[in-house]
């Protein structure tokens, strides 16, 4: 389990008796072990609930222990220094938060449009060996290859700013090309 391994990386004693004492236990052991604040980044919420979509019983199931998961989170501002959630569907106002009652939605907030993705600018700054590679690897120019990852991938997109690339897709796409 994820939160045993991040326990025995501070030295930390979970008693494994309940998910959301043990993830409280370990936001409050890691800040007092290192003095200072967690970032916690939960990426794709939902996904427990839409896995078992087909059978609604075990997604209420789901869904009622990603709420308590959750909602312990609420206990923990001393300790936090920021929450960061993302999922496909919108979340501020869904039963799994009831309990974190101080969401902020950002999604369509301009100062955040390029937040979940690659710029134009980043991808070619810090992806540059990998674009080479790709090139070399397809008989393509750089250019080329540039053009082909902007067409495949570049799509995510809020009405402010630019288009961002997916990140998972680029990250994937330049596993293939070590």
């Amino acid at each position: 389990m994820l939160l045993a391994r991040y326990a025995k990386t501070y030295n930390i004693t979970l008693t494994g008796s309940l998910l959301p004492d043990d993830f409280v236990a370990l936001l409050t052991g890691i800040n007092e072990r290192t003095g200072r604040k967690v970032v916690v980044i939960i990426d794709e919420y939902e996904k427990p609930v839409h896995d078992h979509i087909t059978d609604p019983d075990m997604a209420r199931k789901m869904r009622d222990v990603l709420s308590q998961f959750y909602g312990s989170l609420k206990g923990c501002d001393a300790h936090l220094e920021k929450l960061f959630i993302t999922g496909i569907g919108r979340m501020v106002k869904t039963s799994i938060f009831s309990e974190l009652n101080q969401m902020k939605d950002v999604t369509l907030h301009p100062s955040t449009s390029e937040l979940c993705g690659y710029t134009e600018q980043e991808l070619h700054r810090d992806f540059a060996p990998f674009i080479v590679r790709l090139a070399e690897q397809n008989n393509m120019t750089k250019e080329q290859a540039g053009t082909t990852l902007k067409d495949r991938y570049n799509g995510y997109w809020w009405g402010k700013g630019e288009k961002v690339y997916n990140p998972w897709a680029i990250l994937n796409c330049g596993s293939f090309s070590k």
